[in-house]
């Protein structure tokens, strides 16, 4: 049984008066390719951009100092942002692990395009613009692409059940295990895609006009079409780490990846998200996938294999029960705070209830998940 408690207000770094035994951070985690945000001007397109002036958030005419540096060269930025970044979670990491996953704002240097970035990163020029706006591949320095910060910054050791560095991992803690994917690379038609499959002919490495700034992979192997999500590694060592957990001592099995399944927001990655993992994780009787992404939180009912909401499972807005193999519960909380703002609800986007029981889109936080035992989830 999983039951839900209501949102309580708490500082981060309080949060460790408590028993807690380890963060897990589903992805985009200091937002350091977001630098240019202090830089450019809001418009109707992106209207959250802080710039001191003319920006929609709170704070409007307070200029960033802190996190969002302006001007100066971008290669300080980004490293700065996220060596800021680390500093602020000290309070957090010097206590207790920090497990994470990767995220869209891992990827690269910068994560949008923009007319602005493309002019400095491309052109190299500085308060300029470019009729051009898209980033590619080699817009970023080699050592700010391809996850590099994530993959150096970070180091996660679980021997047991292998995996690949900090893209897909699991771990034991108590009567519950934990598993890690990578939602970003590594999966038939994945948001980031390969910079192998940008090769053209008898070509080592792509032109630049034929990549895009977010380009990154593959982190594992693949025997097979690209287009297959069984011929990724990931999904192999997927279909192996639920299958050989002794549930006798570990019931509960938890997966985290930084793009939700399903949500009120509707995304064409989610299709492909479903398409590699939604089945998989079902057959392997997964309890509780646990996404991010979306700029609130947003607690669906247990979900079939075919998205719908299954009835048999629920007892009440906050409490579910588990049906192994037949539905999974899926929390979503990408509502931890960034200078991105909320997501809104825009075009075919809605409140979903027939499969949304809760939804926030007002205030930041994360979530704590406790283990109560092992026929209890809060």
């Amino acid at each position: 049984m999983m039951q839900w408690k209501p949102p309580r207000q708490k500082h981060l770094s309080l949060v460790f008066f408590d028993p807690l035994v380890f963060a897990w951070h589903g992805g985009d985690l200091s937002y350091a390719d977001d630098w240019y945000n202090g830089t450019v001007p809001c418009n109707k397109d992106w209207p959250v951009s802080y710039n001191g002036t003319s920006t929609t958030l709170p704070g409007k005419g307070e200029f960033p100092n802190q996190g969002s540096p302006r001007d100066g060269d971008m290669g300080v930025l980004y490293e700065s942002n996220w060596g800021l970044w680390q500093q602020w979670m000290n309070n957090v990491t010097l206590k207790v692990p920090y497990m994470v996953v990767p995220g869209n704002h891992e990827a690269t240097c910068a994560d949008h395009d923009d007319p602005m970035p493309f002019a400095y990163l491309n052109e190299g020029k500085a308060n300029s613009t470019s009729p051009i706006p898209t980033l590619n591949y080699y817009s970023c320095p080699p050592s700010q692409g391809n996850f590099t910060a994530l993959q150096h910054r970070f180091h996660t050791v679980c021997e047991k059940y292998s995996g690949v560095g900090n893209f897909w991992y699991s771990f034991d803690y108590g009567v519950a295990h934990f598993v890690s994917i990578d939602t970003e690379t590594d999966g038939a038609n994945s948001p980031d895609k390969s910079v192998a499959r940008d090769v053209n002919g008898d070509d080592k490495h792509p032109m630049a006009n034929e990549t895009h700034g977010t380009d990154a992979g593959p982190f594992g192997v693949i025997h097979g079409s690209y287009n297959d999500p069984k011929s990724f590694e990931q999904y192999q060592w997927l279909a192996k780490d639920p299958a050989s957990v002794d549930r006798c001592k570990t019931p509960w099995v938890i997966v985290m990846g930084h793009l939700p399944i399903n949500s009120s927001k509707t995304v064409c990655y989610q299709d492909h998200i479903r398409n590699a993992f939604q089945k998989l994780m079902l057959k392997n009787e997964v309890d509780l996938y646990i996404g991010g992404h979306v700029h609130w939180y947003e607690r669906l009912y247990p979900l079939d294999v075919n998205g719908a909401k299954h009835n048999a499972s629920v007892v009440s807005n906050h409490t579910c029960n588990t049906s192994p193999g037949k539905s999974m519960v899926h929390p979503i909380n990408g509502a931890a705070g960034n200078i991105e703002s909320h997501s809104t609800c825009y075009g075919n986007d809605s409140f979903n209830h027939i499969i949304t029981a809760f939804l926030d889109k007002k205030y930041f936080g994360f979530s704590e998940l406790t283990v109560q035992n092992a026929t209890a989830l809060s």
